[in-house]
C-alpha cells in the first residue's frame, strides 16, 4: 500500500526575490516609482538624428542634380558636337550659292551651296547644320538638307521670299466665265497662269495649285480646279466658282 506523505513533510519550494529596481537596466539608482517591467524610451543618438534630418534635403539635391544633368545632355545632343574654341572660330562659310531653275511652288525656290573651310579631322556634315547663310537679305540659321557629294559638303534651303520669277498669277479670261449647270447661283471663272516659264511646265500642277486666284474683290488661296490647255494658247489654267445671283438655280 502506497504511503501518502504528510503535507507538513513536503519539501518547501525554493523562491527567489526579484532584484531591486535600482539593478534593472535603464533604471536609475534610488528611483523605485515604476515597476521593473515598465517600458523605457532608449536614449537618442545625436549622430543618427542628424543623419535623419539631412535625409530629405540630400534626396532633394540629388533629384535636382539629376534633372540638370538630363537637361544638359539633351542640349548637348541637340546642339551637336562641341568642338574646341579655335575650331568654332574657323572661317566656315557657304560658297557657290546656286538657285534651281525650276520653282518649287508659288514664290518658292530651292537653293544649294557648298560648305568651305571645314577644319581638318572634323565631320563636315555636322558643321552643315550649324552654319547660317544669308539669301536675299534674310538669314537662314540652318538648311533643310545636308549631304556629302564627292567629298564636298552641301546644304539646301527653301526660299519663299523675294522670288519674283516664281510669283505666278492668274489672268482672268474675258468671255470664258459661265454659269455652272447644276449648281445654284454659281458662276465659274477661268484664268491663265502667267509668269509661268517653260522650265516649270512639267511642274504646272504644283504651280497652279499653290497660286492665289483673284477675281473682282475676292481672293482665293488656290484655284478650285487646274488644267493644261494647248489650242489657242499653251499653258496652265485654273478655275474658281463664285456665288452669283444672276445665275439660275
Amino acid at each position: 500500500m502506497r504511503r501518502t506523505p504528510n503535507p507538513s513533510e513536503r519539501t518547501p519550494l525554493h523562491t527567489t526575490n526579484p532584484p531591486p529596481y535600482s539593478s534593472v537596466p535603464g533604471r536609475s539608482r534610488g528611483n523605485n516609482s515604476s515597476p521593473p517591467n515598465s517600458q523605457t524610451r532608449p536614449p537618442v543618438d545625436p549622430e543618427s538624428q542628424t543623419r535623419h534630418d539631412l535625409e530629405f534635403p540630400s534626396a532633394f539635391v540629388l533629384v535636382a542634380v539629376g534633372l540638370f544633368a538630363i537637361a544638359f545632355i539633351a542640349g548637348y545632343i541637340c546642339r551637336g558636337t562641341d568642338y574646341p574654341e579655335w575650331i568654332r572660330d574657323a572661317d566656315l562659310r557657304w560658297i557657290d550659292l546656286t538657285p534651281e531653275k525650276k520653282c518649287m511652288s508659288y514664290e518658292r525656290r530651292m537653293y544649294t551651296a557648298k560648305l568651305a573651310h571645314i577644319p581638318d579631322h572634323t565631320p563636315g556634315d555636322k558643321w552643315c547644320w550649324t552654319v547660317p547663310i544669308t539669301i536675299h537679305g534674310d538669314v537662314y540659321n540652318r538648311p533643310v538638307w545636308c549631304g556629302v557629294k564627292k567629298g564636298e559638303v552641301y546644304g539646301q534651303w527653301h526660299v519663299d521670299k523675294n522670288e519674283p520669277s516664281c510669283r505666278t498669277w492668274f489672268q482672268i479670261i474675258d468671255g470664258e466665265e459661265t454659269c455652272v449647270h447644276g449648281i445654284s447661283h454659281t458662276r465659274r471663272y477661268f484664268g491663265k497662269l502667267e509668269n509661268f516659264d517653260r522650265e516649270d511646265w512639267d511642274n504646272w500642277r504644283v504651280m497652279c495649285a499653290t497660286t492665289p486666284f483673284k477675281v473682282h474683290n475676292l481672293t482665293f488661296e488656290r484655284p478650285h480646279q487646274c488644267g493644261f490647255r494647248g489650242a489657242s494658247w499653251i499653258g496652265a489654267w485654273g478655275t474658281v466658282d463664285v456665288q452669283d445671283e444672276t445665275c439660275p438655280e
